[in-house]
């Protein structure tokens, strides 16, 4: 009886092991017979099969931890795809060298998420051929991306998302959307928020939930983490002595747009506020120290500039999840993150609030 139970149990581990890993059956792939047909995804080359009369099979050397975007190549070089897909029994033919995939439900949403976005993304397309051919246009044309076409894809994606809550498809968007888009918190958290609680795992998952919670610790209403730097002389500033005062940092670097753009604001403002508790911290992620002496100096500003050299490969910037600029902080007395991001008229307000 022990050993009747013992092959059951091997019997049913052996079965589960074997069952979640993918496989691709195709069939009719014309003109490539003779050669190896090459599966990759995650940077590597995974796995590959020979082309024998138009048929091959792809078994996964192993499961994949999440669906994922994959890579499919034929050794001569002539001819690749790529598509969607998990742990899934695929079946793959072309017709007319392009792909048909049967039994990829990853990516069978892959193509509704394309075609709910087309007609947005193709004026976008559009818009951007126009201030190509007309550079006097970039600003406007870059006006009604950013303020109409931007809400309309928002939109369009919330409907997907909505309507896809566990797919792979939609957490690659939100992903995308916070590693490379660098959308704040409060736009990607919205979409975070539709996500099926429990539906995802693997590295890209993972990686979402780490910005989250680094975001979120940033988010007014927390503490501020310390930071400590020298400045451009040596001396150590440390915002954790400046309590009892309102404190202004700002991540940036001389020559970029939005912080060039309200240094002559943030000027009056320390100007008419620094005797009442106002502080301002500007790191720097120049690595030319005469650069970032010469800044201040030209347009004579009198707060704290501090720097490490290192850019994005400061340690602070490493623990915090900083991987772009330009962002600031507006900190109360008691070391409270109170505003975000503030930038313009909002920094204007929100500042003169504290002192009015």
């Amino acid at each position: 009886m022990k050993r009747q139970l013992l092959f059951f149990f091997s019997f049913v581990v052996v079965a589960l092991g074997c069952h979640a890993q993918y496989r691709i059956n195709a069939k009719d792939v014309e003109g490539l017979d003779g050669g190896m047909m090459y599966l990759e995804h995650s940077g590597r080359r995974a796995d590959s099969a020979v082309v024998s009369k138009g048929c091959f099979t792809i078994v996964g050397s192993k499961q994949l931890d999440a669906p994922t975007y994959v890579f499919m190549h034929h050794s001569s070089g002539k001819w690749r795809c790529a598509f969607w897909m998990g742990n899934d029994t695929i079946d793959f033919t072309t017709v007319n060298d392009l792909p048909v995939i049967k039994g990829s439900k990853s990516n069978d949403e892959y193509q509704e998420y394309l075609a709910l976005m087309e007609s947005i993304w193709d004026e976008g397309r559009k818009l951007m051929a126009e201030s190509r051919n007309d550079f006097t246009k970039f600003d406007s044309i870059q006006n009604i991306i950013d303020n109409t076409l931007k809400p309309k894809e928002d939109s369009l994606f919330m409907i997907f998302a909505k309507a896809h809550p566990a797919s792979q498809i939609t957490l690659n968007k939100i992903y995308n959307m916070r590693g490379m888009d660098k959308a704040s918190f409060k736009e990607y958290k919205k979409f975070l928020d539709v996500l099926t609680p429990g539906a995802f795992k693997g590295k890209q998952w993972n990686t979402m939930c780490e910005w989250y919670e680094k975001d979120l610790a940033l988010e007014p209403g927390h503490p501020m983490p310390a930071f400590s730097m020298n400045d451009l002389y040596g001396k150590t500033i440390d915002i954790a002595t400046m309590k009892g005062k309102y404190v202004l940092l700002t991540l940036s670097n001389f020559g970029l747009k939005d912080y060039d753009s309200d240094l002559l604001l943030r000027k009056s403002l320390y100007e008419k506020y620094q005797a009442c508790g106002l502080e301002m911290v500007d790191y720097s992620l120049s690595g030319d120290l005469v650069n970032v002496i010469k800044a201040p100096a030209n347009f004579g500003l009198r707060w704290h500039f501090v720097t490490d050299f290192k850019g994005f490969d400061c340690p602070w910037f490493k623990e915090h999840a900083i991987d772009h600029v330009t962002q600031n902080f507006l900190i109360d007395k008691n070391g409270t993150i109170i505003g975000r991001d503030l930038f313009g008229e909002d920094l204007e307000r929100e500042i003169n609030k504290l002192f009015n």
